[in-house]
């Protein structure tokens, strides 16, 4: 499993959360937003030199499906010329702010040297404020098992409350909790041009992973060990390769590749429409002016 963290306002709470890793021995990936980087230098120094992997979550946490061309590459550029200035070591990993992005998003990124990665299980930390809410979310999540990535957010008391669960549970339970990076290296995934989501064994099997260069996690693909139903096998959001030209599985996606609101796999983005993505407007209320 991946547990990543996405910080955009705040860091009051990071330092708890690289103790509770530190003590469970786990690494995981910061998705860091410009702002952020700008107010919190020491605490950016602090996330690197625990040995955690930093990513590009971009400079102003914009809709980048609405932005230039010239655009996307300035929300790249900024955000990683202030994080390699203070650690050394460039970002390679890029998550789309509001899980919005489109085949020019994708593209530019790949293009600017990054691999885009979204989410399989929400937590939804920042709406529920609740540490029960966000613990038993994660655990009950149909999507939790080998290959998911985990969002979380570095901003609030009860995702510091839920981690402190979380973690140890998940290592109970057998699972090995690991960077984004390391994820997609031990399922001998090549990243590349798409925007990664899971790395399921189902997904894997069936060749919706781009960059899949095959291997034994592929094998459990046909039990449902991997937390996922049969119909994960047909689904696209394993690959999420935005070759239909959009690609906003805010929320991981339903396994048939269905939305919520009921609109079909064409991967056409709502612009706002959908439940999810009005609760991704919500969010960045949060997020205030990170």
């Amino acid at each position: 499993l991946a547990i990543s963290f996405d910080a955009s306002w705040g860091a009051d709470k990071t330092l708890s959360i690289l103790d509770i890793l530190d003590e469970h021995g786990v690494k995981t990936t910061f998705f860091l937003v410009g702002g952020w980087v700008d107010k919190y230098p020491d605490m950016v120094k602090e996330i690197f030199a625990r040995g955690h992997e930093i990513g590009n979550h971009s400079d102003t946490h914009p809709h980048m499906s609405q932005l230039s061309e010239s655009a996307i590459k300035d929300e790249l550029r900024i955000m990683s010329d202030k994080v390699e200035k203070l650690t050394g070591v460039r970002p390679t990993l890029f998550r789309p702010p509001y899980g919005d992005y489109n085949n020019r998003v994708v593209e530019v990124s790949r293009a600017e040297g990054y691999e885009c990665v979204q989410w399989s299980i929400d937590s939804l930390d920042w709406k529920y404020l609740d540490a029960d809410l966000d613990y038993n979310g994660i655990m009950n999540d149909s999507n939790l098992g080998d290959g998911a990535v985990i969002l979380m957010h570095d901003i609030h008391g009860p995702s510091v409350d839920a981690a402190l669960r979380l973690i140890p549970d998940l290592i109970a339970q057998g699972y090995k909790l690991v960077t984004v990076s390391e994820m997609a290296e031990a399922k001998n995934v090549t990243l590349q041009n798409a925007c990664y989501v899971d790395f399921w064994p189902s997904t894997l099997s069936n060749g919706d992973v781009p960059g899949y260069q095959g291997g034994s996690d592929a094998a459990a693909s046909t039990d449902g060990t991997d937390g996922t139903s049969d119909a994960s096998a047909d689904s696209s959001d394993g690959s999420t390769d935005s070759s239909d030209g959009s690609g906003d599985y805010s929320d991981g996606s339903s396994d048939d590749g269905s939305y919520d609101d009921g609109s079909s796999d064409d991967g056409s983005y709502d612009d706002g429409s959908s439940d999810d993505s009005e609760d991704y407007s919500d969010d960045s209320v949060d997020y205030g002016d990170g």
